[in-house]
């Protein structure tokens, strides 16, 4: 199963969130599951990416350009799909997947789960 997951790019929240999203990763290394996620090394992002890649698993990052200009890409990267945007970058991880988890996140992570909540009750 290909899992989208939205989350925090941010370092500096409770820390047993750390812990909560490496389990999960681990678990979807372990049960071959793929990851598709905005493809950011820094915050929970990176959290689940390195645990979804030292389980087993593959790792699909969705990198805007502004975030590969930056050097931000996560390490853990089987597959790199550029995009232009954040908006490009959440309409392919959610076309591109199966099911979305949203773990704890700020600003964006709302957007995307309001994006994708919007999209679905219309049908997308």
């Amino acid at each position: 199963m290909k899992i989208a997951v939205f989350c925090s790019a941010n370092e500096h929240i409770d820390p047993d969130f750390f812990g909560m999203t490496e389990e999960m990763g681990k678990w979807m290394g372990k049960n071959h599951h793929e990851l598709i996620f905005g493809g950011t090394n820094q915050g929970l992002m990176e959290c689940v990416a390195k645990a979804v890649k030292e389980n087993g698993g593959h790792v699909i990052g969705v990198v805007p350009t502004l975030i590969e200009e930056g050097g931000k890409v996560s390490h853990y990267l089987d597959e790199n799909i550029p995009s232009q945007t954040l908006s490009d970058r959440k309409d392919v991880m959610v076309n591109e997947c199966d099911i979305v988890v949203a773990l704890p996140g700020g600003v964006g992570t709302l957007d995307e789960i309001f994006s994708t909540a919007a999209s679905h009750s219309i049908g997308y």
